[in-house]
């Protein structure tokens, strides 16, 4: 669960919001419930951004657009023009109208998403929905076949190489989000901390249970099976020294391996590897896994109840490039052993995830 720290800002900028919506017209009755309920539904970086997002936009209206636009909430065209002046890429200016849009809404004052569209297509020459599926997918998918590629040409002897790996293989195989692993800190913060030596649990056969936190509030702790296999990296990256702070994977200095620092350190041994990490990101290991269990015959529903996806769309677009229009993937059949089990489900033991890990083996092991 995250900090104090991201929850401040989000309501800070929330609380700026409904003043300047206040101002602009005094009987506005906003939700004071939506927000709430929208915090709880967020990842913590999610929040982190739409509260910079909100920032920006309240800071660009009160500054210098306040009298020639008008009503707050009816200065989004303009909003759209100014970032597209500003040079900003289309993914980026889509993301801050998302930001508005949801909060608004979430206030009980929805935007006409039609008149968005009509701006935005005038000055980018496509319009929302023609962008989502023009641009390539952000991630790419960085399965078990590209993983061996880097034990092949990883060395053993280096502390970053075996941590990298490490950190690798639990995202892959516990279809973990980066910040379940590795935290997220920024400003001095932890606002989100990292995994612990003593979230992994050994069993019996040499492999373990780690303990994944939740990422939204009212979620539980997920608990995802380990390999041995995937154990024996994390035991050679912890001969490498103890942790000062009991994290589960350390940098150079024996405390908690940062993200930006494992992703650097991965990216160099992928290139070194003769592969492209251009688009590679933790990410690319949570699809990996999903791709390696639909090559195995998995249905994507299955791998859903497994791992905490909340919905299917997101696997379908990334893997298969399917529009938001398309209703494939609204007709992919659930596995019927989770249908009738649905309630008895432990998602420590997904059969799935079992499946591909008994097919697994590293060079040299």
């Amino acid at each position: 669960m995250y900090g104090i720290a991201i929850e401040v800002k989000f309501n800070a900028a929330v609380s700026r919001l409904v003043a300047a919506l206040k101002q602009d017209d005094p009987r506005r009755v906003l939700d004071d419930t939506g927000t709430v309920q929208l915090l709880a539904a967020l990842k913590p970086r999610t929040v982190r951004v739409i509260a910079a997002d909100l920032e920006a936009w309240l800071s660009w209206w009160q500054g210098r657009a306040r009298q020639a636009s008008g009503a707050l909430h009816e200065s989004i065209p303009a909003y759209t023009k100014f970032l597209a002046g500003s040079g900003l890429s289309q993914k980026t200016i889509i993301r801050y109208r998302y930001s508005i849009r949801r909060v608004l809404a979430a206030l009980g004052c929805p935007v006409d998403e039609q008149a968005m569209a009509y701006s935005f297509h005038n000055i980018n020459g496509h319009s929302i929905v023609e962008i989502k599926r023009l641009t390539d997918p952000k991630v790419k998918p960085f399965g078990w076949d590209k993983i061996r590629k880097c034990v092949r040409w990883a060395d053993p002897g280096n502390r970053r190489e075996v941590t990298a790996l490490a950190g690798m293989l639990v995202l892959y195989e516990a279809m973990a989000w980066s910040d379940q692993i590795f935290g997220h800190y920024s400003g001095g913060t932890w606002h989100v901390p990292p995994a612990r030596r003593d979230d992994l649990k050994w069993t019996p056969n040499g492999g373990a249970r780690l303990r994944l936190a939740p990422m939204k509030r009212g979620d539980t702790a997920r608990y995802a099976a380990l390999s041995p296999l995937v154990t024996e990296w994390i035991g050679r990256a912890h001969s490498f020294g103890e942790s000062h702070d009991q994290s589960l994977l350390t940098g150079n200095w024996g405390y908690a391996l940062l993200h930006h620092t494992w992703d650097r350190w991965e990216k160099g041994l992928i290139s070194r590897s003769g592969m492209d990490a251009g688009k590679f990101t933790s990410a690319s290991l949570r699809l990996g896994m999903v791709k390696d269990l639909e090559a195995a015959g998995f249905a994507v529903g299955e791998v859903l109840e497994q791992d905490g996806w909340a919905h299917r769309f997101p696997i379908r677009c990334l893997l298969h490039g399917e529009s938001a229009g398309g209703a494939r993937h609204m007709t992919l059949p659930h596995h019927k052993w989770i249908q009738s089990n649905r309630r008895n489900y432990l998602p420590s033991s997904p059969t799935g995830r079992k499946y591909v890990v008994s097919q697994m083996s590293l060079p040299g092991l």
